[in-house]
């Protein structure tokens, strides 16, 4: 079985504030105009939330951060490839379907209304923003990959055994933010 994760990675102060990067399955015009609706559309997957701190500490301006979104449970929801479900989760099957439906947006945030939003997307209730919504040219810095991971379920075991995760830069290659060359 395959563990299908998004990671985000970017500089932590390259927006100037806090900031969502928030994941959709389906392109962004086809979930509202309005961002403090997006993590109440049903294309959201999923989102980053980075709480920070600005301006930051001398020394530490050009400091990365990674965020983990694992998607399988959307990707068994809406991948046509549902009969078995462990067939949804092939590569063979999550590949192609990423590259055409994955998708995400930026959303900045400011820093004391972090906390509410969090919970508000976690109880999918009314989400507050600043409402600003940067242009991705903006954050050349961001980088978004998906990897799988393989487990291992061995007799007797509790939980599955992680294997090395594989990247597959070809699902976001050449969307603004995606995998660098």
């Amino acid at each position: 079985m395959l563990e299908w994760t998004v990671r985000t990675h970017c500089k932590e102060y390259e927006l100037g504030g806090s900031f969502s990067i928030l994941l959709f399955f389906f392109k962004l015009p086809n979930v509202p105009d309005d961002p403090s609706k997006w993590p109440l559309d049903s294309h959201y997957i999923g989102a980053f939330h980075a709480m920070v701190d600005y301006p930051p500490e001398e020394g530490n301006e050009d400091r990365f951060i990674s965020g983990f979104v694992h998607i399988n449970k959307p990707i068994l929801k809406r991948s046509p490839q549902q009969s078995p479900p462990s067939n949804a989760l092939k590569v063979e099957h999550v590949v192609p379907f990423l590259k055409k439906n994955l998708y995400w947006g930026v959303m900045k945030v400011r820093t004391r209304e972090l906390l509410p939003i969090l919970l508000a997307t976690i109880a999918h209730s009314r989400r507050q923003a600043d409402g600003t919504v940067p242009d991705l040219s903006s954050f050349p810095s961001l980088e978004v990959m998906v990897m799988a991971t393989p487990l291992t379920f061995y007799p007797g075991s509790e939980y599955p055994e992680a294997g090395e995760p594989v990247l597959y830069p070809e699902i976001t290659r050449g969307k603004p933010g995606g995998a660098k060359d």
